[in-house]
């Protein structure tokens, strides 16, 4: 049966040599197109990955801030926001980068069943690309919420960093 998501199943992405992956491009893009429904599962992982980065991000700061007071300095707005912000920032990094190089996904996606892998290869994305799409991407979250209630909308593209996000399969990773 065939996917409604704009994922694609691994068995389109299978893990072959550049050469190989290279040929099947343009079919795979012109399926993309023609899915209805493609964003329901990016939407979602998304989502989840920002609630996970809030969530998170709120206990790391409610753990850090009274500690910090703690040493007896002054409270102060300024720091507190600082405190907050790399909380969330971290908890962010965590997921987005090292959770996503550990599990070839970020929690979002991997709940979701599906797994980021390099477009040209097949093979998992590398740790700088990953930063770098991390920090390229920060600017663009609200809009990210936001492409979440349009049908059809994307965050960013990923294939700007040259990575594609597939289903995990019967053939795929884990």
């Amino acid at each position: 049966m065939p996917s409604t998501d704009r994922v694609t199943s691994a068995e389109e992405y299978p893990m072959t040599s550049p050469h190989e992956a290279a040929g099947g491009k343009e079919a795979q893009k012109a399926q993309k197109e023609e899915e209805p429904g493609t964003t329901s599962r990016h939407a979602w992982a998304m989502i989840i990955d920002f609630l996970f980065a809030a969530v998170a991000g709120t206990v790391v700061t409610l753990v850090l801030t009274p500690k910090f007071y703690a040493s007896g300095e002054a409270h102060s707005l300024a720091v507190d926001t600082g405190i907050a912000a790399a909380s969330y920032l971290g908890c962010s990094f965590v997921n987005q980068v090292l959770l996503a190089r550990a599990l070839h996904g970020s929690l979002g996606r991997r709940v979701l069943d599906l797994h980021a892998i390099m477009e040209a290869t097949g093979r998992p994305v590398g740790l700088p690309r990953l930063a770098l799409r991390w920090l390229v991407g920060l600017p663009m979250v609200p809009f990210g919420l936001l492409a979440c209630l349009f049908p059809g909308a994307e965050a960013y593209p990923l294939e700007l960093f040259g990575i594609t996000v597939v289903r995990t399969d019967e053939t795929g990773p884990r």
